[in-house]
């Protein structure tokens, strides 16, 4: 996957290293939008879908963390690398902890965070892609006719089953009487290479 395919956020109050960040994806071929606040990346982030956001850890008002906190928890958000001047052990393993992709501290290998950056980008456009393909595949195989409803966890077993039905082994599938187990079981079989022999 070329990286001129990709758009990046980089999120900086340094103007300098902002620019400069951008300068050097620029001249990969990546497009990028520069925002000088994590604030202005926030509301800029539920327009548009970048595939990676690169941003400050400390800055005024909300820190890139902070940031980061409000949208982890939303489906098909871009991945983070942080990149901080102040860094310390304990700020590094925070944003891992949170599930950052990666941390740099300045002044940091432009190649490696190339790199990094370019990693980071094509692992959530194939994430992206194998989850519309799992949607593409259930909405084909009829599962939203035949497991009906929107709850949650419904919708769970839904994106699930497409991917049960891949493996090559035994699925053992629990609930109670009435919620559904022998469609969930003929609908993986339906789905996987067996699907020709007897259920």
């Amino acid at each position: 996957m070329s990286q001129s395919q990709y758009h990046a956020f980089i999120v900086d109050d340094e103007a300098e290293a902002r620019h400069s960040l951008a300068y050097l994806l620029k001249k990969q071929g990546w497009k990028i939008t520069e925002l000088s606040n994590a604030k202005d990346a926030l509301s800029k982030l539920s327009q548009q879908k970048p595939d990676l956001v690169i941003s400050d850890i400390r800055m005024p008002g909300m820190s890139g963390l902070d940031m980061f906190d409000e949208l982890k928890h939303q489906p098909n958000q871009p991945p983070f690398i942080f990149i901080s001047a102040h860094a310390d052990i304990a700020m590094a393993v925070e944003a891992l902890q949170q599930g950052a992709f990666s941390f740099f501290e300045k002044p940091y290998d432009p190649k490696q965070l190339s790199s990094t950056a370019g990693h980071a980008a094509q692992q959530h456009r194939l994430a992206q892609e194998n989850q519309l393909l799992n949607q593409q595949i259930a909405s084909l195989s009829g599962l939203e006719q035949i497991l009906i409803g929107n709850n949650p966890a419904l919708a769970k077993v839904r994106q699930l089953i497409p991917q049960f039905a891949k493996l090559n082994l035994p699925v053992m599938i629990l609930g109670a009487t009435g919620t559904g187990k022998e469609l969930a079981a003929k609908a993986i079989h339906s789905l996987s290479k067996r699907a020709n022999s007897p259920f």
